[in-house]
């Protein structure tokens, strides 16, 4: 939206807890709201309660979904975003992305049955043990260097 990425647009959003009626009290839905009128305002984003409702993409539109849901809503977001009429050539799935590592599997497979790329994130900047780790290593006189390393036993 501001312009950081000129190459991407961002086009739909899909919010099932606010915009379903679950979260229509809950903590968040005032600054969603404003966020939403803003966006739809200054940007022409579409907001959806289900992905099922994100119009299919134009001729040549390369579509990227990116699935932050709660952990338990991520894989049928997630396999939802793998049906032709969403047309999404990539998925960024936010980690844990499943509630099983079996489950995770699962989803790699479909995703490359569909030809669609799945990449796993992890939003290191707000893990408590690694944030401890770096006000730690601020605190030494001198500076300290952390490197963060990672230990997956997968290999895609």
């Amino acid at each position: 939206l501001e312009g950081r990425i000129p190459s991407a647009t961002l086009t739909d959003v899909v919010e099932p807890f606010y915009l379903s009626g679950a979260g229509s009290d809950a903590p968040g839905k005032k600054e969603f709201d404003e966020w939403r009128a803003k966006s739809e305002k200054d940007h022409g984003v579409r907001f959806h309660s289900k992905v099922e409702d994100v119009p299919s993409p134009s001729s040549g539109e390369k579509r990227m979904a990116i699935v932050a849901g709660r952990t338990g809503d991520n894989p049928s977001l997630f396999r939802s975003c793998l049906k032709d009429a969403v047309g999404c050539v990539a998925v960024y799935l936010e980690k844990p992305g499943a509630p099983s590592v079996p489950e995770l599997e699962a989803m790699r497979d479909e995703a490359r049955d569909a030809g669609v790329r799945c990449y796993v994130g992890f939003n290191k900047n707000v893990s408590s043990y690694l944030r401890r780790t770096m006000d730690m290593a601020s605190a030494i006189p001198g500076g300290g260097n952390v490197t963060f390393l990672h230990n997956n036993a997968y290999d895609e």
